[in-house]
Parts: structure tokens; sequence; C-alpha cells
């Protein structure tokens, strides 16, 4: 299966994928050089706020689920260290009903293999 960036944006922007009460605007996805890059304006959790989210890691399978190994997150804070688990739930939904058995990026799009 190939997944392009609008791909991921839309699966991604499901509030259902998150935890209750987290709110992502102006999410954007771009993938490169082997990397998942993960923008947002603004995200909300509770009484708490992250503005300018930036994330950067690589996506894998792990366990037959797509993940993302994150390299780095920021604004570093009680949300943005929150994030990477949050990511990985939300993308381990991605394809959840498959085994996931290889993640390759190229520019623009993912191609997973499941099993």
């Amino acid at each position: 299966m190939i997944l392009t960036e609008d791909d991921i944006v839309r699966a991604l922007s499901n509030p259902k994928r998150y935890p209750e009460g987290l709110v992502v605007d102006g999410l954007d996805v771009k993938l490169r050089n082997g990397k998942i890059y993960v923008s947002a304006d603004r995200v909300d959790y509770g009484m708490f706020s992250l503005p300018n989210l930036s994330l950067v890691g690589r996506l894998k399978a792990v366990n037959g689920q797509l993940q993302v190994e994150v390299e780095q997150v920021s604004p570093i804070g009680l949300v943005g260290a929150m994030i990477p688990q949050m990511a990985n739930q939300a993308m381990g939904q991605i394809g959840a009903n498959w085994y996931v058995e290889d993640v390759k990026v190229g520019d623009g799009q993912v191609n997973v293999t499941f099993r």
C-alpha cells in the first residue's frame, strides 16, 4: 500500500485517533529523506497549549504496527513530552486491521507492506 502525505494528514486528522480532549490545528506532514516531518500550528490538551509543534522521526514496523521512532520534538514541555506516545498511538491505528511487515519512506509517500 502506498500512503501519501495527504493520506497521513487525513488519517491523523481524525479526532478519534487521539486521547479525549486533544485538539490539533493546522496539521501538516512531509515525507523526505527517509523521515516523517509533522508540524501543527497548535496542539491543545485540556488547559495546556503547545504552539508551533514540530516532530521529526522515522516510520517503522514494530510488532505489526506502523510506529514513529521520534528523533526530535519541539517545543518541549508537558504536552510536547506526550507527543511521541500520542503520535505512535495515532500511527498504530493506520492499517490496524493488518500486520505491518515493512515500511519504506520515499519523497512524498510511504510504501507499507502488510501481511
